[in-house]
């Protein structure tokens, strides 16, 4: 059974009456029984349903929509970062790294100052 309570037999589409919907319905298997006497009957669980036929809705084509090209802009401007910067000026990588070793030291040092005292703390 589809989601909209409809069923389909041999291309033709049938639908539940609204007062015969119950709960667990929707997705589920119903027993369908076609008599000598060309009748239709439905069932869901222990109960028949009441089903009429029903035509199907005609798909309606989607309108396509035109699509709009961009005009061809021009190309950007490069970035002017690596402008100033000159290797040949800047400081040797050996005085570069005893700078930083100083500068984690101090912090190092300081952080070792606003410690508390180890017979201070409680646990």
């Amino acid at each position: 059974m589809a989601n909209d309570y409809t069923i389909q037999l041999e291309s033709k589409v049938y639908q539940i009456a609204s007062k015969d919907i119950r709960v667990g319905m929707r997705g589920g298997d119903v027993r369908v029984e076609k008599r000598r006497d060309g009748s239709i009957a439905v069932r869901f669980r222990d109960r028949y349903l009441a089903v009429c036929r029903c035509e199907p809705q005609p798909k309606q084509a989607k309108p396509k929509i035109a699509k709009t090209h961009r005009p061809v802009t021009a190309a950007r401007k490069g970035s002017n970062w690596n402008k100033s910067f000159n290797l040949q000026k800047s400081v040797p990588l050996w005085k570069g790294g005893y700078i930083r070793i100083c500068v984690k030291a101090k912090l190092r040092w300081r952080r070792l100052e606003t410690e508390t005292p180890v017979s201070s703390r409680r646990f």
